[in-house]
């Protein structure tokens, strides 16, 4: 068990800077609609993220792998676990793609991927290395920073709109693709969140806050509401949902004196620590994965391989920026549905009924027995 531990307060900034980081390089998509989007996708998320958090609750100093083993057995578990660490390798191949693509068609336009991916498998290396105390604490003082420049990109965003009604009439489209952009929407990238019930155990404090999932979407979903609303009406006449990077777009659209490469600097460096605290995450996710899958005694040890093994299936994950909008769009929210919303609820199902049976606390005392004699 990972000994680091973190603040309630350092969860939360972990989970909203990975919501930003997803929602501010792509779109909410259904275009006006996109405000209403995530304010129907919140509530609607709620019900989920509180799985999230009941499960961590119910095997308290337990990560996800842990309580798939507690739960399923030994032998499905094993299954279930080498399931679960494919698809966090492959989601942080996608999320390390989707910042490349950011950075070779909005910023640095003349980088190859390859070298912005190697950047990043150094630093996230180095950050799993450091353990999961240091993640928290490095997302914590960067948290404060991050939320002020995206209230302010969002309010200046606002203000500089000539038609402060351009987000209505509400359903402008009708309401097919304001339903499946919610959905999509919950898939991508709130339900991701679950990444971190491979963390969270080492949350510090007696009573596990099982909340914490929900505190954290909530504020980072009501933050990125007036930077959406902001980038709306900015791209008025533009239907956003086609256009790669909107956010990045609407600030290029902003006209504040000679300040205005500043601000693109600004968005480009928030979005760089947003995109790493999303990739950090999945090479945590991951390592640990494959330290249970090979009983190694410390996750650490595979940082490297890892990081190295995630920059390079980005790197051939997709063959253009178009192929990689549609894939987020259209398959993932069906992909990823087993992983993030049926074996959760499956999950919390079989742990309340071993827990009601009285077999969770049996298996907790064979492992501590098989635990002391393997000491001896």
């Amino acid at each position: 068990m990972d000994k680091d531990g973190i603040t309630e307060y350092q969860g939360i900034a972990l989970i909203s800077m990975y919501i930003w980081g997803a929602i501010f390089i792509t779109s909410a998509g259904a275009g006006r609609d996109a405000w209403l989007i995530v304010i129907i996708a919140a509530v609607a998320s709620i019900p989920l993220l509180l799985t999230y958090g009941r499960i961590m609750r119910n095997f308290q100093g337990k990560d996800l792998y842990d309580i798939i083993e507690i739960v399923f057995g030994r032998v499905i578990g094993k299954i279930v676990i080498v399931v679960y660490t494919m698809f966090f390798l492959h989601l942080g191949s996608i999320i390390m793609r989707n910042f490349m693509e950011f950075s070779r068609v909005a910023t640095l336009t003349n980088t190859p991927n390859v070298i912005t991916g190697i950047v990043f498998g150094i630093l996230s290396s180095y950050m799993v290395k450091a353990g999961v105390e240091s993640f928290g604490r490095w997302a914590g003082i960067f948290f404060i920073g991050v939320t002020f420049v995206s209230i302010a990109l969002g309010i200046f965003a606002i203000v500089q709109s000539t038609n402060k009604v351009g987000v209505l009439p509400i359903f402008y489209n009708g309401y097919k693709p304001v339903i499946v952009s919610t959905y999509s929407f919950i898939a991508f990238p709130i339900a991701e969140v679950m990444v971190f019930m491979t963390i969270f155990n080492s949350i510090k404090g007696e009573d596990y806050k099982y909340n914490i999932f929900v505190k954290g979407v909530l504020f980072a979903l009501a933050v990125a509401l007036i930077d959406i609303v902001g980038v709306n009406l900015l791209l008025l006449r533009e239907e956003n949902q086609d256009m790669f990077f909107p956010t990045f777009l609407a600030v290029r659209r902003m006209r504040i004196g000679d300040a205005v490469q500043r601000i693109e600097t600004f968005i480009s460096a928030e979005l760089a620590i947003l995109s790493f605290v999303e990739f950090c995450a999945c090479v945590f996710a991951t390592c640990k994965g494959v330290a249970r899958i090979f009983n190694f005694e410390e996750y650490k040890y595979t940082t490297v391989s890892i990081s190295i093994l995630m920059v390079s299936i980005a790197l051939i994950l997709y063959e253009s920026t178009l192929e990689m909008v549609e894939w987020n769009s259209e398959i993932w929210p069906h992909y990823s549905f087993p992983f993030q919303i049926l074996m959760p609820i499956t999950i919390l199902i079989a742990g309340e009924l071993k827990i009601r049976k009285g077999k969770l606390k049996n298996i907790d005392n064979k492992k501590e027995r098989e635990q002391e004699s393997l000491n001896k």
